[in-house]
């Protein structure tokens, strides 16, 4: 039998003559040139796989097809990037395939078993690798000039603000939601749990329509966005595979600050600041109180979040976690305290043996791929915009009362921009399961401390969902 190995993965490609059904026709050509009956022919296709990586469903069972001789004709191929645009990945390849007494043949390129041949190759393979290289390098220059412009790279969803054309403006509603929060802890010196159960015992929702976790709101509260100053290029995001990213944090002095409309005053941040230390150093827990996973853990059961509590029961502090949705919202009411110790052993014992071991911390990527619903969102976008020109059009014949148009083009615009904050929140919601963190061992037994262990947690991104339930075994998850 012989085979086709087709390869696309974005949809410039395929609008440069890279489409599958290109490849697959131009494929058939190439072989029945050479006397082949396509009939003998089985089909490989990855569709939106980049070629610079190995794992792909296709080429995987071309390779495992071809180790058990179910493949031993010609692999046909149009161009050798659709193979890899990695030199080093190409060569493996090509060299696998003579091995195990296959034919590697191109359409648009001449190749042969040769010292000539694979030099040709090799130089095909490293421009390709070049260009990508130069691309990104564009692509990051980009957006360096943009930010350095004053104009916001990547706008995300914060609550207070609409994002109209690529600029935050202040939204009248929800700006007084995040003023009362300052005022709860500047003037009112509640904590975050405290601020949290206010809010949600209002019924008033976050951004996304949801109650207010302690962590959003801390976020809230330490966010320079809000008193006028949101910094870009904080983070560099690298493709470590196909569903793949590492997340690296650059040098403060790297941070470009961009002027935005503030909520509130810097004053009002520094007595945040302020205030936050004044809860540490007055907390009722002491050092001896202190919690690795405050703020790390989620209730599997109910999806809120975790506190630590004590009861000082002497001769010993008894020292629990309990889930918020059990003690402050009453709405989980079959979940059972967690021991502090048995669970953060646990949990420490396990990243000390990830550092030992690969280093990596697997993230959790089960969920559904949101493309399909980034696409219908997109066709909703496309519609929304032709009836903005529609409208305009009617104002410029006279067919419309500008009242009347103004209203109906205001309503519109709102839901594109509502539209373009779910596309927003949907790719930051892939791209963080598809995130691969890195465990250093060095860090791991540097943080000798419970606080320097909670800090380094906080840092790998990392989440540890709980499953307790009274009477029964305890069980978790880690993800990132």
């Amino acid at each position: 039998m012989h085979a086709i190995y087709t390869r696309v993965s974005t949809e410039e490609q395929a609008k440069s003559g890279y489409s599958l059904a290109n490849q697959i026709r131009a494929n058939k050509q190439k072989l029945s040139s050479l006397g082949i009956n396509t009939k003998d022919v089985i089909e490989y296709v990855d569709d939106g796989y980049s070629g610079e990586f190995l794992d792909r469903p296709a080429l995987d069972k071309l390779r495992q097809d071809i180790r058990n001789k179910k493949i031993t004709g010609y692999i046909s191929i149009l161009d050798p990037d659709r193979l890899s645009r990695n030199l080093t990945n190409t060569l493996l390849l090509s060299d696998e395939f003579e091995r195990a007494g296959t034919k590697l043949i191109f359409v648009t390129a001449e190749y042969e078993s040769s010292p000539e041949g694979k030099l040709f190759f090799s130089i095909r393979g490293a421009v390709a690798a070049f260009e990508k290289a130069k691309i990104r390098e564009r692509v990051m220059h980009g957006k360096k000039e943009k930010a350095l412009s004053g104009k916001i790279v990547t706008p995300k969803p914060k609550l207070g603000y609409d994002i109209i054309d690529g600029v935050y403006e202040i939204n009248p509603n929800e700006s007084k939601i995040v003023k009362e929060i300052y005022s709860m802890c500047i003037d009112k010196k509640m904590g975050l749990e405290r601020i949290a159960k206010h809010l949600n015992d209002k019924k008033i929702l976050n951004k996304f329509g949801r109650p207010f976790k302690i962590k959003y709101i801390h976020t809230i509260l330490k966010d320079t966005t809000y008193s006028g100053t949101l910094y870009e290029m904080k983070t560099n995001w690298r493709k470590t595979g196909q569903r793949e990213v590492e997340v690296t944090k650059n040098d403060k002095s790297d941070w470009i600050p961009i002027a935005v409309p503030a909520i509130v005053t810097l004053e009002d941040q520094i007595k945040v600041k302020k205030q936050f230390s004044e809860n540490i150093e007055f907390a009722r827990r002491n050092k001896q109180r202190e919690y690795m996973l405050t703020g790390l853990l989620k209730c599997g059961y109910c999806g809120y979040g975790m506190l630590a509590i004590s009861y000082n029961r002497k001769p010993r502090l008894l020292k629990y976690y309990v889930c918020y949705g059990k003690r402050q919202l009453k709405i989980c009411p079959d979940t059972g305290y967690v021991h502090v110790d048995e669970l953060e052993t646990a949990v420490w014992e396990y990243i000390v043996n990830i550092a030992k071991g690969t280093g990596y911390l697997p993230s959790e990527n089960n969920s559904p791929n949101n493309d399909q619903k980034i696409n219908k969102l997109k066709e909703k976008y496309i519609e929304l915009e032709k009836n903005k020109d529609n409208i305009t059009n009617l104002v410029l014949e006279g067919l419309i009362d500008n009242v009347k148009a103004r209203k109906k083009l205001r309503q519109l615009t709102n839901e594109i921009n509502s539209i373009e904050t779910q596309i927003s929140e949907l790719k930051i919601s892939q791209e963080s399961l598809n995130r691969k963190v890195k465990i250093e061992l060095a860090d791991v037994l540097a943080a000798n401390t419970t606080k320097k262990r909670n800090k380094l947690l906080c840092e790998y991104g990392i989440t540890v969902v709980v499953y307790k339930k009274k009477g029964q075994e305890l069980k978790y998850r880690i993800i990132v």
